[in-house]
């Protein structure tokens, strides 16, 4: 084993120990709930599946999951009051809603895009997961998109992951790409 591989397995060694040694509880503060079928700006919203949280700003981006179906693909932009500590229904506003705009500069299609992640990047852009299918015109994607919904980049993912008309590779349907999340100082995606 080369000697930073060690150096780097004892590092994340002595972290898990470290952390193993700190008792950590998280406590239940509350929740907040939309209706079903409730709208915003004439549009329903449909579930939201990731949350990602600018601090700079104090504003949250909410990816919807619907596929489409509800509306073209689209994110939100909430502010959550937790300033006294709990959340409940009424403490979540939406400021905004984005719809998502494609390479060729048209919102996506519907049910061509299941979108699971977002992971706040810097105030222009986000990176938005989508589960993508089992059929070759559904694929799963990770792409960078900027905070008006413009289509930025898309980054080159395993060939493992593309589904094959023949379906002997690719994710499997709805069981592809969920949560993002991105560290502090912007150098990993996960």
């Amino acid at each position: 084993m080369p000697l930073t591989s060690r150096v780097r397995c004892i590092l994340l060694f002595l972290l898990a120990t470290s952390l193993a040694a700190q008792e950590r509880t998280f406590d239940f503060i509350g929740e907040a709930r939309f209706p079903t079928g409730f709208q915003f700006d004439g549009v329903e919203m449909g579930g939201l599946s990731g949350i990602s949280y600018d601090a700079r700003q104090d504003i949250y981006f909410a990816i919807s999951d619907d596929r489409g179906q509800k509306a073209p693909a689209r994110f939100y932009t909430l502010k959550i009051a937790l300033a006294d500590g709990s959340l409940r229904t009424g403490d979540v506003s939406i400021l905004d809603m984005t719809t998502l705009i494609n390479r060729r500069g048209n919102p996506y299609a519907n049910d061509t895009i299941d979108t699971e992640g977002i992971a706040f990047f810097d105030q222009h852009a986000l990176f938005i997961s989508s589960e993508g299918g089992s059929q070759p015109r559904f694929k799963p994607f990770i792409r960078k998109f900027s905070t008006d919904g413009a289509f930025e980049t898309s980054l080159k993912l395993p060939k493992k992951f593309i589904p094959t008309r023949h379906r002997d590779r690719g994710v499997r349907n709805n069981r592809g790409f969920e949560a993002l999340g991105i560290t502090p100082n912007r150098r990993f995606l996960f």
